[in-house]
């Protein structure tokens, strides 16, 4: 049987993992006035370059008939590289281009923290909202079924099941609150991410944010990627690394934002002069 408690935890991760993106947008909105479609572009952007065009690199590179994906699947480190580099590349030039094309009349710097949101928001319902739903609905079956009676009546094979089986009932409840830590340090990086690639367009002398907002995402992944492949066996230190890094990185865009209102307030400044 899957313990109350960690059907519990489940429903908390999924209610936060959707909940968050649209609290966070509403609260911006209302505080700095940013636009709603600043956050929907920033969610379609996701979509395009890191669920669409990303997966289509992917199966090309990965599983794909060919001497690389043959190189990729029997090199581990090879294989992270390529999946923390890919996962900056397309998700940062997303943002590139959706900041060249749908914000040539947003210029308020609070846009790029809404367009943040919306791209992050979409990876949390994605990755841990959907999933943790679909956890619950497993769970309860299996407690109303009193095993793997109800997963095989779904269809799903016998072994497929025992792994489920295993995975539910043997997984400390609070490891699903994990992925609650995970969504809000997430959200925190897409916004900082955000606010750099937004003044690589917006600002004369800082396009060098763009690579390196692609470097910073290559490096965050490279946490997850390693544990991923058990070049890492430890959680507590993956998550402690992503902590660390995603506080940097915020602290990072903090100083840009700053500098963006800084720079404005100085243009303005020289054209009333440039009037007078």
């Amino acid at each position: 049987m899957v313990p109350t408690l960690s059907i519990v935890f489940m429903a908390i991760s999924a209610l936060v993992s959707i909940g968050l993106p649209i609290a966070l947008g509403i609260i911006w909105h209302k505080r700095t006035g940013a636009k709603a479609s600043s956050l929907f572009i920033g969610a379609a952007a996701f979509v395009v370059f890191a669920i669409i065009l990303e997966n289509i690199c992917h199966r090309l590179v990965l599983y794909g008939s060919g001497s690389c994906a043959a190189f990729m699947q029997s090199n581990l480190w090879a294989y992270g590289l390529y999946g923390a580099l890919a996962a900056g590349v397309f998700e940062e030039t997303g943002r590139l281009c959706a900041f060249k094309l749908f914000f040539k009349n947003k210029d308020d710097r609070c846009e790029s923290v809404m367009y943040g949101i919306g791209h992050g928001g979409v990876e949390a319902v994605k990755v841990s909202g959907l999933t943790m739903i679909s956890y619950i609905v497993l769970s309860v079956i299996i407690n109303v079924s009193g095993g793997m009676a109800g997963l095989t009546v779904l269809g799903i094979g016998e072994d497929m099941a025992s792994v489920l089986m295993t995975a539910f009932t043997g997984t400390n409840p609070f490891m699903y609150l994990v992925s609650v830590i995970e969504r809000i340090m997430a959200m925190a990086f897409h916004i900082s991410m955000s606010v750099l690639v937004f003044a690589a367009v917006k600002q004369k002398g800082r396009g060098w944010y763009y690579p390196l907002a692609i470097g910073l995402h290559a490096l965050l992944d490279l946490g997850a990627i390693a544990y991923q492949t058990g070049i890492i066996k430890s959680i507590i230190a993956v998550e402690g690394y992503v902590l660390v890094f995603t506080a940097l990185c915020a602290l990072l865009a903090a100083r840009v934002y700053r500098g963006m209102a800084e720079q404005r307030q100085e243009t303005n400044q020289n054209y009333t002069v440039d009037k007078e």
